[in-house]
């Protein structure tokens, strides 16, 4: 692995684990479904760059595939951006309501 590359992992891999640090401190102090949501959403996408980076090592199996999809790839690329998604509408629907 080069150089750059690896600076490029450990990089992606601290700022990610100083975000979901924060996320879980914030989630510790709130009880808004929309920061609740965020939250999560902050999470998965770590849970993502931890698999990715131990499929990349081969730790983990790069692809579990199911009916030809591969799922856990398909969840963590997907599900942060509908979480935090979801947090907007609340946050929307919410305003609505006044």
């Amino acid at each position: 692995m080069a150089t750059g590359e690896l600076i490029a992992v450990i990089a992606r891999l601290a700022i990610g684990a100083a975000a979901t640090f924060l996320a879980i401190f914030l989630w510790s102090k709130t009880r808004d479904a929309a920061w609740m949501l965020a939250i999560l959403g902050v999470i998965i996408q770590y849970a993502g760059i931890l698999y990715a980076t131990f499929a990349g090592y081969g730790i983990v199996p790069a692809e579990l595939p199911f009916a030809g999809v591969p799922v856990l790839r398909l969840l963590f690329e997907n599900l942060p951006t509908l979480l935090i998604a979801s947090a907007f509408l609340v946050v929307i629907s919410r305003n609505r309501m006044r």
